[in-house]
């Protein structure tokens, strides 16, 4: 319905993959896969041989302006990454496995460190304390910082290796391996990455409409799943969402990029829950403080000591401080 899988073509790509494509020329291409049905279901082999069955699923093809483009690099998010010597990978990759390493993609002229890009801002990331205590402490770079690059086939790269950093994920034909990029419909606009990159009033958003209405499985604004009597359309929830068995957990994390949770594992027993979170320290910011949640019982001794030893040692480093005062008056 409402969300596909998305990446970046050029023009060589799309010619390769899309050979009867009839679009008006484009900067680059955005390609949608939606509709992911069992009708036309197969069975393929991927990339590193094993054979897999593949679902049948309906491709939709947007070609991009430079405003586009330049939307995209605005809004680009990615996993926390390490460039070493002009390559780049996950930061939790290994980075001397003797398959992966083989697939790290390249980032030409940005200097060797620790990087991540959020909704546009990209820093650098200096890590200090020893041992497994340590402290990441973000740096936003300066705007002619070559991670700042829009030129269409460095935004491409950030884009479709922005999340998994493996070159494996390299648009191709029959290729089966999507990244964790994904678009969407808010009200009449097409968002990816949480950023309206074509707005429902742009020129590409309306010819884009005017041909997929026309098309079986099109990939157009259904809006959200309610009546017309703004109720939730509960009948379209049961049969389209995600049904939670009794006693288990959908577990997301806060950070798409960087996190591994129920998308990687699956739903989470009751029984393994060992605690809530009470007070949010990190990061710094709007989230401060204690969570949007049912209270729950703190009087238990993990949150005591806690509490307990913020207090001593804060009390404790007041008084010496007080008492230091003193002494040199």
């Amino acid at each position: 319905k409402n969300y596909a899988m998305a990446r970046l073509l050029n023009q060589g790509q799309l010619e390769q993959m899309h050979p009867t494509a009839m679009l008006e020329k484009g900067v680059l291409y955005l390609e949608l896969t939606h509709h992911p049905s069992l009708k036309d279901g197969k069975l393929v082999r991927d990339r590193i041989g094993h054979v897999r069955p593949d679902l049948g699923t309906t491709v939709s093809l947007i070609p991009l302006q430079k405003e586009h483009i330049e939307a995209i690099a605005n809004s680009l998010t990615t996993c926390r990454f390490q460039v070493e010597k002009g390559r780049a990978y996950h930061l939790e990759a290994q980075k001397n496995h003797p398959f992966y390493s083989r697939y790290f993609p390249t980032l030409e002229n940005v200097p060797d460190g620790t990087y991540e890009i959020q909704n546009g801002k990209a820093v650098r990331v200096y890590s200090i304390g020893f041992l497994s205590f340590k402290i990441a402490i973000p740096r936003e770079l300066p705007k002619n910082h070559p991670l700042y690059n829009k030129d269409p086939e460095f935004v491409q790269k950030l884009y479709n290796f922005g999340i998994e950093f493996l070159t494996l994920y390299q648009p191709a034909k029959n290729s089966t391996l999507y990244p964790s990029r994904y678009a969407y419909f808010r009200d009449g606009s097409l968002y990816l990455m949480g950023s309206p990159v074509l707005q429902k009033e742009d020129p590409a958003m309306i010819a884009f409409h005017k041909t997929e209405r026309i098309r079986k499985d099109g990939f157009v604004d259904n809006g959200a799943p309610l009546l017309n009597d703004g109720k939730l359309d509960v009948d379209f929830i049961r049969k389209y969402g995600v049904v939670i068995p009794d006693k288990m957990y959908l577990m997301l994390g806060d950070n798409h990029a960087m996190s591994a949770d129920s998308r990687q594992f699956g739903f989470v027993p009751q029984d393994n829950l060992k605690g809530v979170l009470s007070f949010l320290f990190l990061p710094p910011g709007s989230r401060f403080g204690t969570l949007p949640q049912p209270e729950k019982n703190q009087l238990t001794f993990p949150t005591v000591f806690v509490w307990g030893s913020a207090i001593v040692i804060i009390g404790g480093y007041l008084v010496y401080r007080r008492r230091k005062h003193k002494r040199f008056q």
